[in-house]
């Protein structure tokens, strides 16, 4: 009778086991792939904040949805002596071909594939000082931003339109994820 009893408790021990693990399995609506947790959607869920660092010239190249994100962006003076650390206040986007970034201190970040290549960003600081600084040397930083395929085809766009290298690439994606990350066409900015 006692053995009996222990097999009827031990089945029915394995019996809800087995029934919340199913429970569980079936109505999970995440998944983790790699590093990313995701919908059962495909959708990418921010668990933290995620950020990606991209120079300013690459906005006009990304999804639609991206831009919107984007609350800082750092540039260095002419020389290269002064940083200037700035909250985005607005960007203007003329699709593939030029962006504009103003900041909340009035300074405007321009940019423009039609300028040299895309090549430089032209700075002007509420000031009135204004100076050309290598594109790739100014990142913005975009907040909540998964690297999707999209974001990476929008990536190798941007660095094709003004002919940044493989190496050049590598660098950028190497220090900061989808970012140029202060890698110049002549080294570090």
């Amino acid at each position: 009778m006692l053995c009996a009893s222990l097999c009827v408790l031990a089945l029915t021990m394995a019996c809800i086991g087995g029934m919340t693990y199913g429970i569980v399995t079936a109505t999970k609506d995440t998944k983790v792939e790699g590093r990313a947790l995701m919908t059962v959607n495909q959708e990418p869920l921010s668990v933290s904040t995620n950020e990606v660092s991209i120079p300013l010239g690459a906005i006009a190249f990304l999804p639609f949805d991206v831009p919107g994100k984007i609350s800082n962006i750092y540039f260095s003076s002419a020389s290269g002596e002064d940083h200037y650390y700035r909250a985005t206040k607005s960007i203007d986007i003329h699709q593939d071909k030029s962006t504009i970034l103003t900041t909340t201190a009035g300074d405007v970040l321009s940019w423009n594939v039609e300028d040299e290549g895309g090549f430089f960003v032209n700075i002007e600081l509420a000031s009135g000082e204004t100076w050309s600084k290598e594109a790739a040397c100014s990142s913005c930083t975009a907040t909540n931003v998964f690297a999707t395929k999209e974001i990476v085809q929008s990536m190798n766009s941007y660095y094709d339109a003004v002919n940044i290298p493989e190496e050049g690439r590598r660098n950028h994606r190497r220090t900061y994820g989808y970012g140029y990350g202060g890698y110049g066409r002549y080294g570090r900015c």
